[in-house]
This record gives structure tokens, sequence and C-alpha cells, in this order.
């Protein structure tokens, strides 16, 4: 009795689970009905700043979910209905695809066209400045709204240059091979092909001072020449005794030169006579006692001025003047260096060279450091009282 009780609720059971699952059928036949999604459409929002940012925000009837081919090979992920998805792109058109998937399962896509456009950078401001103990090199900073990053050019390498990258808040430090005038540029990316440029001409100029020795091809050695002297920067014909430098100064005191000709240097920062008082310079001439004047000469004003005459003791060889300043006014500037080369006379061709223009001690008179009482008694000998000073034989051979 209890197995047939047990079989009859199980045909039972059965009946009403086929019964449940047909009716089941039956009620989830509405979602057939269902239209796929419709008005598949985007909001579209680009940030100002040249990120290239942009906001998309899927919007439809009949969604349940989204998803979005941004159009540069990034993919969304899955976007519920209300929300929104970002992307940044380079600059550019875009073809960004929204799909809309329904309840039902079934999709409804649209185009939404993007374009990215980066607007010039604004408020360019350029900082460049000269390194402090360095001639040759500038360093370059900039800022900018709106700006990427920034290209410098710097002017020394003509038109096939390529433009140094500076990122924002970075220095560059640039050394330049020679003196001259360069143009600088410096150009602010905007990510994109919007630019703005700033230009400054930078003055490369390796200041001219004592000491002078010819030797540095970067610096300027622009002589002033008058009263028909010629000077220049030659290599050095006459290499020996005290100079074996490569590079000296040559003055050539045409034929018919007026009687003060002469040439100057001038100096970018005065003479220092801070410390010293004396100049030498390393002199060679064809002919002793001829007059070497050295003149120094305020930069503004002529009549500042002080001169000291040498006279040559040496011919065909060289040898170093030494010019005593302590007497002149030291509290004046004194930025040119004049020399004149056989003061005094005309003109005859002749050809001197100088080298070694700097400040020094007091020149030392030349004296024998011992007597061998061979020849006369020396002029200078006697002193203290002591006299009848005479050279004789030697008694105690």
């Amino acid at each position: 009795m209890r197995k047939l009780k047990y079989i009859i609720g199980t045909l039972f059971a059965t009946l009403l689970l086929f019964t449940c699952v047909e009716e089941l059928e039956n009620n989830l036949d509405f979602v057939n009905d269902i239209s796929s999604p419709t008005n598949v459409s985007a909001l579209v929002s680009i940030t100002q700043d040249n990120t290239g940012m942009v906001t998309i925000t899927p919007t439809g009837e009949g969604v349940v979910s989204f998803t979005i081919d941004f159009g540069d090979g990034n993919t969304s992920e899955t976007i519920n209905p209300g929300n929104s998805v970002d992307n940044q792109y380079p600059e550019g058109t875009y073809e960004a695809v929204v799909v809309a998937t329904g309840i039902n399962g079934e999709t409804a896509e649209t185009i939404v066209t993007v374009v990215v456009s980066f607007s010039a950078p604004e408020n360019l401001v350029v900082n460049i400045e000269h390194v402090p103990g360095s001639a040759f090199e500038i360093t370059v900073s900039a800022t900018a709204d709106l700006a990427a990053s920034f290209e410098v050019y710097f002017g020394d390498q003509g038109s096939d240059e390529v433009p140094t990258p500076m990122q924002i808040g970075e220095t560059l430090t640039y050394a330049y091979s020679s003196v001259g005038e360069y143009t600088v540029t410096v150009v602010a990316l905007s990510g994109g092909a919007a630019t703005v440029n700033y230009t400054e001409q930078v003055t490369i100029v390796n200041p001219l001072f004592l000491p002078i020795d010819f030797e540095d091809p970067t610096l300027n050695y622009e002589f002033v020449n008058f009263g028909g002297n010629e000077s220049s920067v030659v290599s050095n014909p006459m290499v020996g005794g005290i100079n074996e430098s490569s590079t000296v100064g040559q003055a050539i005191k045409t034929a018919g030169a007026e009687t003060w000709a002469g040439s100057f240097l001038q100096l970018d920062d005065p003479v220092d006579f801070s410390s010293l008082n004396n100049i030498a310079v390393d002199v060679w001439s064809s002919n002793t006692g001829e007059v070497v004047k050295l003149k120094l000469e305020n930069a503004d004003d002529p009549n500042i001025s002080t001169e000291v005459d040498m006279a040559t003791n040496i011919s065909q060889g060289w040898e170093t003047l030494t010019y005593d300043f302590s007497t002149a006014d030291l509290s004046q500037e004194y930025h040119k260096v004049v020399l004149f080369f056989d003061f005094g006379n005309v003109g005859d061709g002749a050809t001197y060279y100088f080298d070694n223009i700097m400040l020094s001690l007091p020149a030392v008179s030349n004296f024998s450091t011992f007597e061998d009482f061979e020849g006369d008694v020396p002029g200078n000998f006697s002193f203290g009282g002591v006299g009848n000073v005479q050279v004789v034989s030697n008694p105690n051979l």
C-alpha cells in the first residue's frame, strides 16, 4: 500500500513539472517580440587642454549594455546605460563604432566621428642665458600654456640642423664651438600640428684681456691699424730663443708710414693693475736702439691715456721689453693696448714681431754673477767708500 502511494506521488510530481516548464516557455515568448536597440548614438566631449582626452557617453533605447570601438585600435569594456568611458587620442579624425546590445541579445550600432584638434600653445616664455665662467655655453628653458613639449634649434648647423627635444620643466645646456652671432629658435609643440615659435639672437664672444699670446683661435685678435702700420696674427717665423710659440703678432711699418704709425687691440676688460704695475712684451726686431712705445688708452676717452717708451737691445732676435706704469694714474680704466714700432721715424717697410703681452714684475737689471778680474775693473765694483780699486797680476801664482 505504501509503495503504491509513492508511485502515484512520483507520477503526479512529474506531471506537474512538465506543466510548469510548458507554461514558462509560453510566458517567455514575449522576449522574442522585443525590438532590437534603437536610436543608438553617443555624446562626445573633448577636453581643451591638448591632452587628447575624449569622454564618450553612449545612448539608445532598449539597451542593456554598450561597447565602443574607439577607432584608434582600442576597444572599451562593457558600458552600462547612463555611464561614460574615456579614451586618449592623438590629434586626428577617428570613426568610433558604438555597439548596443538589447535584452534579447540583438545588437545595433552606429558610427560617431571623433575629431581631435589641438590648439596652439599660448603664453610662450623663453629664457636664454650665458653660463657664468664659460664663454661658449648657454642654457635654454621655456614655459607655455597648452604645450606638450619643446624643440630647440641653436642656429649653428645650417638648414640641416636637427632640433633638440626639450621636455616641460627641462633646461638645456649647449656649447658653441666658435664665437659669432647665432639665432636660437624655440618651438612649443601642442602634441599635434599647431605650434608657436620664438627666436632670439645670441652673441658668443670670447673676451679678450691680458695676457695675450695669440694662441687661442676662438679669440678675436682684431687689430686697428693707423698711420700706415699693418698688424696681424701670423705663424711664428722666428721660433727660437725666448719664444717657441706657434703664433705671434706681426707689425709692418710700411714704406712712408707716419712716424706715429701703430696698431691697437681693444680689451673686453680693462687692464687690472691691482697687483702688478708693469707690462712685459716679447719683441723681435732687426735693429737695436729702435723705440717701441706702449700706450694704454681709455675705450671712450682718448685723452685718458698713459705711455712708456722702451728701446730694443737685440737685433735679429727675441727679447722681453718691460714697461713700468707705476707712475701712471692707475685709477683710470685702460682698454686699448697700442704699440708703435720705431716710433719717431718714417716707415721703411720693416717687419716686427711681438708676443706674450702680460702684466709682470719689474724688469731685473742684468749683472754678472761672478767676476774673474781678467779685464778692466767693473764700473760698479766700488762701494762703501772703498777707492783705488785696480786689477793687478796675481802675485801668488
